[in-house]
């Protein structure tokens, strides 16, 4: 950073990768060539940038630090090339229509705090992806892809699950970032399906059923599912024509059976 007298945002999250090597791996992992269209986010101070240009890609990248903006306007150049500033979860990817017809794929090294967020307001709008490689705190990547009976499984899990098929790729040591961050980062690639892999009547039930549950993970499912029925009583029978017993805990059910009690609540 020091070339570009910058200080980095801490607000922001800014840990940027700068060993080549790694950022040729994520490069390499998603398989680009001219043909593809890429939504890069955060691109900071283009390291990763200047290899999907390379690429051939059409890349549309968005960034929030207006600083690292006027620099990447300057310093990268390419007819494959866009560049948009705005905050990632107040942009409407639908805009990406205006550059290239999708699907995209969508890579970035994404702020710590929000990268769950960031995943679920992009998979709302999972029709314009096809995949999405992002480097993310290890611990999120453990939780993306936790199977049911374990501590990482919760609602981030069975969201994603939902839609996608999820493979963490790569692990990256604190030391291949400036400034380093004080845990290790993982690759992980989201292959997106546009329907749910398990059918699903009404998915917004099925979220308000799945946060809800979670919400207090130790109370068994009798319990924690109250808000769905007029008596306890009701609820332990519902659960037990579903097969379930009203002693399980969230974290015991598996993806298929939260779809399979959220269709029967609907």
């Amino acid at each position: 950073m020091k070339k570009y007298r910058l200080s980095l945002n801490k607000n922001l999250g800014q840990h940027f990768l700068a060993n080549e090597s790694y950022l040729q791996k994520i490069v390499d992992a998603a398989s680009l060539n001219k043909d593809s269209r890429v939504f890069e986010i955060g691109p900071g101070s283009g390291n990763l940038t200047r290899l999907l240009v390379a690429t051939g890609a059409q890349l549309i990248a968005l960034e929030k630090d207006t600083r690292w903006c006027e620099i990447l306007k300057t310093e990268i150049h390419g007819e494959n090339f866009q560049l948009i500033e705005g905050d990632i979860l107040e942009f409407d990817p639908s805009c990406l229509r205006l550059y290239a017809l999708p699907p995209y794929k969508a890579l970035g090294n994404l702020p710590y705090n929000i990268a769950t967020e960031i995943i679920f307001h992009l998979l709302e709008n999972r029709h314009l992806f096809s995949d999405f490689f992002f480097l993310i705190q290890k611990e999120v990547a453990n939780r993306l892809k936790a199977s049911e009976g374990g501590k990482d499984y919760g609602v981030p899990s069975l969201m994603v699950q939902l839609f996608c098929e999820v493979k963490t790729l790569f692990h990256i040591p604190p030391g291949a970032f400036v400034p380093p961050p004080k845990v290790d980062s993982s690759l992980v690639h989201l292959k997106i399906h546009q329907d749910p892999r398990w059918p699903v009547k009404d998915l917004k039930l099925f979220k308000q059923v799945v946060r809800t549950a979670f919400q207090q993970r130790r109370k068994t499912l009798v319990n924690s599912l109250t808000p769905f029925f007029p008596s306890k009583k009701e609820g332990q029978t519902f659960l037990e024509l579903q097969g379930i017993s009203p002693n399980t805990r969230p974290e015991e059910l598996s993806l298929p059976t939260w779809t399979q009690l959220s269709n029967a609540l609907a």
